[in-house]
């Protein structure tokens, strides 16, 4: 009788410590925080907070984004600027019926005139830390502002790069200049050889150096191979693409130090490719923690997103959205806002899914995204078949409502913090 008093007590003990340790390991509801420090604005229907929350492992997956996206307020109306409206710092931009680069931004929204007297400069915009805004104007000369008003210029004299290439080519043409960190700019070369007229490869200018040419040794040790490398802004990782003549890719993503493949993939169809440098369609994070890129084939974008280590994950935008043409991270690295067909999607890495979508108003095609940090907001550059006469708008994440800045757009450089009249 005593033996099986104790058998019960031992048995409701063990049951009792199990229900204990199920109850600790229930998963915690997180706790979302908006951006803005104040809940957001939008309807109890459609409200889907910004939320900064660690970032899970990320892992391989090929979940399709669900086909019913939440649609932002205000359906992407376009409105014209009110008298109280304002932005921090300053945005540049070519304007072609002034034919000059203008400044615009300010709590009380103006324009002002960039330092340039150069004719049709080709805008490389502002640095990541936005202290600097730098030009260049044919063949090679490099103009740097400041925020502070200091200015430099130099010749980026390519012969050096010659003896670097393989014997019977030379170098036909440089150009297409993007940031990659507050010092490097990166420059597509193009290196015509026997049978590859059109073969390109990247070299690397540090600005503020005497040290000027930064060369990809990997892409050089492997010429046949590789060529086209976007570099993370830490320069401790690249991505490589390899143009295939069946119009495919490979992608590689490499080590700089060790030459390590981290990861690789073939058969990458519809990969774009604007003259041999590739475009708005990859984005490192400012952290260099991640790299996002945008396969366009056919009627399905895929959005991958590379973790530095190799590690990926693998989403597939609704058909009806379209190609996907520019991608931009949030600073914090948590936020990807897409620009596609008559859209700018906003997906939110943390929680691996998309928060909601905002129309384009008048079908415009978006070319580049900037994010106005610590604020729900973004500004695109879209056009629609004219590429003299692009337009700036500014999207407001919260109310979906959109604010034309500025038209008749040819170049965009992006926004600063820095730059102030």
């Amino acid at each position: 009788m005593k033996s099986k008093i104790i058998i019960k007590v031992t048995i409701s003990l063990i049951l009792l410590a199990l229900t204990v340790v199920s109850c600790i390991s229930l998963p915690v509801q997180p706790t979302l925080i908006s951006v803005t420090g104040t809940a957001s604005p939008l309807s109890p229907k459609t409200q889907i907070p910004f939320v900064l929350l660690p970032s899970p492992a990320i892992t391989s997956t090929d979940e399709s984004f669900p086909q019913s996206i939440i649609e932002c307020n205000g359906r992407g109306s376009l409105q014209e600027r009110e008298p109280n409206f304002g932005i921090p710092g300053a945005l540049v931009y070519y304007d072609s019926a002034l034919s000059k680069v203008l400044f615009a931004g300010g709590e009380d929204f103006h324009t002002w005139d960039a330092p340039i007297t150069e004719h049709s400069p080709n805008l490389i915009g502002f640095s990541p830390n936005g202290k600097w805004m730098a030009y260049w104007t044919s063949p090679a000369k490099f103009h740097n502002i400041s925020f502070q008003g200091e200015k430099t210029e130099f010749s980026a004299e390519p012969k050096p790069l010659l003896s670097f290439v393989p014997s019977g080519s030379g170098l036909k043409q440089i150009g297409w200049p993007a940031w990659i960190n507050d010092e490097i700019i990166s420059l597509g070369v193009n290196n015509p050889r026997p049978g590859q007229p059109n073969y390109y490869f990247m070299a690397y200018i540090n600005l503020f150096s005497s040290h000027q040419w930064l060369l990809d040794l990997y892409a050089l040790k492997g010429f046949d191979e590789f060529g086209r490398g976007i570099p993370s802004p830490d320069l401790t990782r690249v991505l490589y693409i390899q143009g295939q003549q069946d119009g495919t890719s490979t992608l590689t993503l490499v080590d700089i130090d060790s030459d390590a493949e981290l990861w690789k993939q073939d058969n990458f169809g519809n990969f774009l490719i604007i003259e041999g440098v590739p475009n708005g369609q990859v984005a490192w994070t400012r952290d260099s923690s991640k790299v996002a890129f945008v396969d366009n084939e056919k009627d399905q974008s895929t959005i991958t997103i590379v973790s530095r280590d190799g590690k990926i994950v693998q989403k597939f935008l609704p058909a009806e959205r379209g190609w996907a043409s520019s991608l931009r991270w949030s600073p914090d690295s948590r936020l990807l806002a897409i620009g596609v067909t008559d859209s700018v999607i906003v997906y939110n890495d943390s929680l691996q899914q998309i928060m909601f979508t905002c129309p384009i108003s008048e079908h415009q095609t978006v070319k580049d995204i900037v994010w106005i940090s610590d604020r729900p907001e973004i500004v695109y550059y879209a056009v629609n078949g004219d590429v003299a006469n692009g337009r700036i708008i500014l999207l407001d994440l919260d109310t979906g409502i959109s604010t034309k800045i500025s038209e008749n757009v040819s170049q965009f450089g992006g926004w600063s913090s820095e730059f102030k009249k």
